[in-house]
């Protein structure tokens, strides 16, 4: 997984025109997790399909890996304000672009909005297992040059991959500053 995101993060930074590197110097070393979710099974009671089980939300990250679930339920927000089923085959990698990634290109590739609702059918266990691709504690994100002209909004002033990190946190609430 580290080496799929390395190959994204290097083509996403030729496609801005940065040089190859620039993402994967700062997430070289970084904080990077892979996690295991568990949605367990749920019964007759408690079954609601399309019920939704994780709150729509942006992953803090520079991206995410997702290899396939065991059970349908992602999704993600379109551009038109729509939610998309994203069922991937065997074998296949979703991919996602998160905080971190969309502050260091003023927006120009913003973060996924994504959820996770009930399956089709009850009494299924879903397992999630996303690979969170975060920078270096110290690496400093910022505003890339590419990503600032006319038309884009005021660069984000920089900020540390753990500052970022922490304030992130604190406005969900899982943590203090």
């Amino acid at each position: 997984l580290e080496s799929v995101s390395n190959i994204l993060l290097t083509g996403l930074a030729i496609y801005l025109g940065e040089s190859p590197d620039t993402f994967t110097e700062l997430t070289d070393d970084g904080n990077t997790i892979l996690r295991m979710i568990h949605y367990p099974a749920l019964d007759d009671h408690t079954f609601i399909p399309g019920a939704v089980r994780a709150a729509a939300h942006e992953d803090i990250n520079f991206i995410t890996l997702l290899i396939t679930s065991t059970a349908s339920g992602l999704q993600i927000l379109t551009r038109e304000g729509s939610w998309l089923d994203v069922n991937a085959e065997p074998g296949e990698i979703v991919a996602d672009s998160g905080d971190m990634l969309s502050r260091i290109t003023n927006g120009r590739l913003p973060a996924t909005t994504h959820r996770v609702i009930n399956p089709d059918v009850g009494f299924t266990n879903r397992f999630s297992m996303p690979f969170f691709v975060h920078p270096r504690p110290e690496a400093v994100l910022r505003v890339l040059e590419s990503c600032c002209g006319d038309g884009d909004p005021e660069p984000a002033p920089d900020i540390t991959g753990q500052e970022f990190l922490n304030q992130r946190l604190a406005e969900i609430g899982l943590t203090t500053l």
